[in-house]
């Protein structure tokens, strides 16, 4: 069956109605401009580009490793190969990426999302060490951003064990280093 080329004057659901259930080929181009597109840059919403890139997919019948395999390719090439690194990604499980990503994005308070190509490892603990934490939301958000950068590093083997551990304890104000020391000692007096 053969499917006639939308034009340019061809509205957004008359270009999904057109490619409805036809796999991972009939996803827009990257370049199209219906393409769903996700800069990672301050203001480029994770949820906006995640609810736009699902309905692509769910109108070209993609199957959830499909979505997982795809979503790269709307993406800048250093932030697809970062997302390649989760752990949704590697179990291409969608919806373990889709919540990976929304937990790494969730926050509007970080100036700049060009951490994520893997570049930004000193930069995010600079910004870190210079913040307080004040529960343990904090915390777990460092880790998860932490966990993100880092990944690729470990992967390729550029981080040792030892220096992941130095870089993670790093990020954390002094204050919170102390705090969290006398902590550790009292759960942990043989380590």
């Amino acid at each position: 069956m053969l499917h006639a080329i939308p034009t340019l004057n061809a509205t957004r659901s008359q270009f999904m109605s057109q490619y409805s259930s036809m796999g991972p080929a009939m996803m827009p181009s990257p370049h199209s401009r219906w393409a769903p597109y996700f800069s990672g840059q301050t203001g480029d919403l994770i949820e906006g580009f995640l609810s736009e890139y699902e309905e692509f997919a769910h109108h070209c019948g993609l199957t959830d490793c499909q979505k997982v395999e795809a979503i790269t390719c709307y993406v800048p090439y250093s932030l697809g190969n970062s997302w390649k690194s989760l752990d949704g990604y590697q179990a291409r499980s969608w919806p373990d990426l889709r919540l990976g990503l929304q937990d790494i994005y969730r926050s509007t308070t970080v100036p700049d999302r060009h951490w994520l190509t893997g570049e930004g490892l000193a930069d995010f603990i600079q910004h870190s060490l210079e913040l307080r934490m004040s529960n343990e939301d904090d915390v777990h958000y460092y880790y998860q951003w932490f966990q993100a950068l880092i990944k690729p590093l470990l992967d390729s083997q550029t981080v040792t064990t030892s220096l992941y551990n130095t870089l993670f304890w790093a990020g954390f104000h002094i204050r919170d280093r102390a705090k969290i020391y006398v902590r550790l000692i009292a759960k942990h007096p043989d380590q």
